[in-house]
């Protein structure tokens, strides 16, 4: 019922506090709790009424205006930013998701495909009727086309996203209803997130399990443990990305967390141009040792172990612009 009142609350801000607005307010809001006790009485789950709710009551523009009670326009050097644009844009946000998480996914997958055939090689059971650079082709393949199809997943991302790139400088204004109507679907999405979040952490805690199994098979045989290793980081970095994608599209939305600081863009240009730096610095290295040293079974510790470096960069800085 709170978030009933609070959502009633904000669509009346901007309207006169005369005793006829304040009375048709009472009228609504006696009608939205015989409508909010009706549903519960059904079985309705708290979430299910409250939206139910607020869809039957929450656009009162056209009464509004019949009654001649049409809140005075107030010149404001912010974009509008409706209840509707706001669905539209998390329904985008979502598609994206999944898109970027397959990206990363399938990126991972292509450093996975280069260490498991360079295993292959070494080990004289994959490629022996080719020359020296012919082996070298039989693992660079799968790994082009598998972060080619990635990025090109990046590029179609940035794309759909392109036209909300103004919510990331907070230059907008929401509706009052659908500020309410947010704040409802956010709480309503913790839930998923932290069991998204848990499900992440638990697979990237499991992943080194993969090492462990293979080398049962023999100390040579470890090293095929490594790929299995990437392709399970690749399904917890996915939920990852998805449900902090979609948080994230709340918190720019309703400016919270990050998106209340004022030194946000500054942070994130910073730490892109360092992430564009390093990982394809990482990505020379590694073809580079492969190619001239054999390396392709070992060098792979360079990626975690610039993760770990990068994600505390990322957060030391972050923190130091927030200050």
């Amino acid at each position: 019922m709170d978030t009933i009142i609070s959502y009633l609350n904000n669509l009346f801000a901007n309207l006169p506090k005369t005793e006829r607005v304040l009375a048709l307010k009472d009228q609504l809001q006696a009608s939205m709790e015989d409508k909010y006790l009706a549903l519960k009485a059904k079985g309705r789950s708290e979430n299910e009424a409250i939206g139910s709710v607020i869809s039957e009551f929450g656009n009162i523009d056209e009464l509004m205006t019949e009654l001649g009670l049409a809140p005075t326009p107030q010149p404001s050097p912010l974009k509008p930013f409706s209840l509707s644009d706001a669905r539209t844009f998390l329904a985008v946000t979502r598609q994206t998701a999944i898109l970027i998480g397959i990206g990363v996914f399938l990126c991972l997958l292509g450093v996975a495909s280069l260490i498991l055939i360079g295993q292959l090689v070494d080990q004289g059971q994959l490629g022996q009727n080719l020359g020296e650079s012919g082996r070298g082709a039989l693992a660079m393949i799968p790994f082009f086309i598998l972060i080619a199809t990635g990025v090109s997943l990046f590029v179609y991302s940035g794309m759909k996203l392109d036209p909300y790139k103004f919510l990331e400088t907070g230059e907008f204004e929401l509706a009052p209803a659908a500020t309410s109507e947010l704040e409802r679907q956010r709480e309503s999405f913790q839930p998923s997130f932290g069991l998204g979040i848990m499900i992440g952490v638990s697979l990237c805690i499991l992943s080194p399990l993969a090492l462990f199994l293979f080398s049962l098979f023999g100390e040579e045989r470890m090293g095929f443990g490594v790929p299995v290793l990437l392709v399970i980081v690749g399904v917890a970095v996915f939920f990852f990305i998805y449900f902090g994608t979609i948080k994230e599209a709340y918190n720019k939305l309703l400016k919270l967390e990050e998106y209340a600081n004022k030194n946000k863009k500054e942070t994130d240009k910073v730490i892109g141009i360092v992430a564009a730096t390093v990982w394809p610095l990482a990505t020379a290295t590694y073809l580079l040792l492969g190619f001239t040293q054999g390396m392709w079974g070992t060098a792979w510790i360079i990626f975690p172990i610039l993760g770990i470096v990068f994600g505390v960069f990322s957060a030391i800085y972050t923190g130091i612009k927030k200050v």
